[in-house]
């Protein structure tokens, strides 16, 4: 099951009242005083973090401000929705344009140093048309989907990560006395102090050996990312949806009416919450469709459930910890390459099912 990528949609920047499936923040942080932080789900706080936001404008001059805070002010409501379940980056790199034909996520790569970004347009481009933006409300959540579940993949495979800080550690060692002082790691300044080193220093060879363990370190990390792609793509849908409280957010986000293409009616109509799926006869593979099936059985049996729909923070956090789970077994038993999309649907719906079977008993959900 070999899946990389990203959804390419558009960033939505008007104004909207908030979802009335959300609720009020101090009752979520109340009734999630009792989770406990592990792989990555954090305890709900009082107060809700949020990244730092570093913008930037391809265009060269910026959007105007209300646009910017129209922006943020969705990151910051997918984070109140959340609870404070995942936790956000530190810092986020929004790239902003007025129109363009994608918009993208790319989480932070621990071996480079680098901070998550996203890039969204204000209006989505398409074959010389341009998409109101009312309708990509969901597709930045989506991206900031894609970041809070990437943010997660140290606690997916700590020993790499430990193994990334540790090298880097011991890089930033060996550099010092080389230019100014630095407590940060960041490989293109890693690269030009290199450069700065004659050829017979004894450090050119040692930092040398330190980029080769960490390239084959960052692998191993990168890999994780592309395997979990249609995993992703599952849980970015999902925290649209949720947001929004309507499963066909991510579909509006994608139709175009009067395409002439195909695929890309058939890709979004997969996207559809809301459509029914047999399970038994699924064969897509592509990774934004692999799990239309088990979208379908979160919309009908959660997230427009009476029962739960008021509680999108939970739902989102037993997804992730059923997708958690249900691909490192996989993963490291090697039969990701070999189960089919139906049995992948079929195991991950089983997965979810067995989360929400120990909501009377929150400690079980946390046990490795």
């Amino acid at each position: 099951m070999r899946m990389a990528g990203k959804i390419s949609v558009a960033l939505l920047v008007l104004s909207f009242p908030s979802n009335p499936a959300i609720g009020n923040s101090g009752d979520r942080c109340t009734k999630l005083s009792a989770l406990f932080r592990e792989t990555g789900v954090t305890q709900a706080r009082a107060e809700i973090a949020h990244p730092e936001l570093v913008l930037e404008f391809p265009e060269g001059s910026p959007l105007p401000s209300k646009m910017v805070q129209q922006a943020e002010h969705v990151i910051h409501e997918v984070d109140e929705m959340l609870g404070g379940v995942l936790r956000p980056p530190k810092k986020l790199k929004l790239i902003l344009s007025n129109r363009s034909e994608k918009a993208a996520a790319l989480g932070a790569n621990p071996a480079k140093g680098e901070m998550p970004l996203i890039y969204a347009p204000f209006q989505l481009e398409s074959a010389g048309r341009v998409k109101h933006p009312i309708f990509s409300r969901a597709a930045l959540a989506h991206e900031y989907g894609h970041i809070l579940i990437h943010e997660t993949f140290p606690d997916w495979i700590p020993g790499v990560y430990r193994k990334i800080e540790r090298l880097k550690r011991k890089t930033l060692e060996r550099l010092k006395g080389i230019g100014d002082e630095t407590s940060e790691y960041n490989a293109d300044l890693v690269r030009k102090r290199t450069l700065m080193l004659s050829a017979d220093d004894p450090r050119t060879k040692e930092l040398a050996a330190l980029k080769k363990a960490l390239d084959a370190a960052e692998m191993k990390y990168y890999e994780v990312s592309i395997y979990s792609s249609a995993y992703q793509e599952l849980f970015a849908d999902t925290v649209a949806v949720a947001l929004e409280g309507d499963g066909k957010a991510i579909y509006r986000t994608l139709h175009r009416t009067g395409t002439k293409d195909p695929i890309k009616t058939k890709l979004a109509n997969a996207r559809d919450f809301t459509r029914k799926y047999s399970v038994s006869r699924w064969r897509a593979t592509q990774k934004h469709v692999y799990f239309s099936p088990t979208r379908a059985y979160l919309w009908k049996h959660y997230l427009s459930n009476p029962e739960f729909r008021r509680q999108p923070q939970e739902i989102v956090r037993k997804l992730y910890l059923a997708i958690r789970r249900e691909f490192l077994d996989l993963y490291s038993t090697g039969k990701l390459e070999k189960i089919s999309p139906s049995d992948a649907n079929r195991r991950m719906i089983e997965a979810i099912e067995r989360q929400f079977a120990i909501v009377d008993h929150p400690q079980a959900a946390f046990t490795r």
